[in-house]
C-alpha cells in the first residue's frame, strides 16, 4: 500500500545537514510505499516555484569556416576514415602528412591522430618516424601543447 504524507511547517535536511526543504516553501509531500508507479518531475506550481529558467532569447552563432579550416577538417576526416576502416593507405597518409607540413604545421592534434594510425599499421615506417619527430618538435613550443601531446602519447602507449 502506498501512502502520501503531507507535512506543514516542516524542515527537511539531507544526511550531511544541508537544508533541502524549508517551511516557507509550503507543505512537504512525502510518498511512502513499496514502490512508486510514476512521478512527475518538476514543480507542481511552476509560478510559485519556477525551478526552470526561461528559454534564452539568444540563438547559436553560425560559424563561417574559412576554406583553409575546411581543408584541415578534410584531413581529419581522411585520417578518421582510415582509422574506422581499420586499414592504412600509406600513399594517402603520405599526402596527408605533406599537406599538414605545407599548410598546417601547428595542427598538433592532426599529427597525433596520424601518428596513432601509422603506429598501429606501420610502426617502423619512415613516415611514422617523421610524424613522431614533428610532434616532438611541437612539444617544445609551449607548455599547454607539450602537455596535450604527451597525454596523447601516454594514451597511445
Amino acid at each position: 500500500k502506498n501512502l502520501l504524507f503531507c507535512f506543514r511547517n516542516c524542515t527537511v535536511t539531507d544526511p550531511s545537514g544541508a537544508v533541502v526543504f524549508q517551511p516557507e516553501w509550503g507543505g512537504f509531500d512525502m510518498a511512502v510505499g513499496e514502490h512508486i508507479v510514476s512521478a512527475y518531475s518538476g514543480s507542481a506550481d511552476k509560478e510559485a516555484h519556477n525551478v526552470y529558467p526561461p528559454k534564452s532569447a539568444k540563438t547559436a552563432i553560425k560559424i563561417e569556416y574559412t576554406s583553409e579550416e575546411r581543408r584541415l577538417f578534410g584531413l581529419y576526416e581522411s585520417i578518421r576514415s582510415q582509422r574506422d576502416a581499420g586499414a592504412l593507405d600509406l600513399a594517402q597518409a603520405e599526402r596527408i602528412a605533406a599537406d599538414l607540413d605545407a599548410s598546417f604545421s601547428d595542427a598538433w592534434l592532426a599529427y597525433l591522430e596520424l601518428y596513432e594510425l601509422l603506429k598501429r599499421h606501420a610502426p617502423s615506417n619512415a613516415l611514422t618516424a617523421r610524424v613522431d619527430a614533428h610532434l616532438t618538435a611541437l612539444c617544445g613550443r609551449d607548455e599547454e601543447t607539450d602537455d596535450l601531446i604527451r597525454a596523447g602519447y601516454r594514451f597511445l602507449a
